[in-house]
């Protein structure tokens, strides 16, 4: 099996499997935030002077990583 990016991963998921992954991600304090430079781990840490740009760079990061299997 080959590498998935988690932009693949969602592309494939029905509403009802993005509906939980959403609500995984919101419970797990921003996955795609590990991504940024700007902050250590979740929103309430971050030093960005421009959240709207930085977030997007970040989110995008995160699709196009690889999915974590764990």
């Amino acid at each position: 099996t080959g590498k998935m990016t988690n932009f693949e991963k969602i592309k494939q998921m029905s509403v009802e499997d993005m509906a939980e992954m959403l609500l995984d991600a919101s419970e797990k304090h921003f996955t795609y935030c590990n991504h940024c430079s700007y902050q250590s781990f979740y929103a309430p840490h971050c030093t960005s002077s421009n959240l709207r740009t930085d977030c997007v760079y970040a989110i995008k990061k995160w699709l196009e990583s690889e999915v974590d299997t764990n």
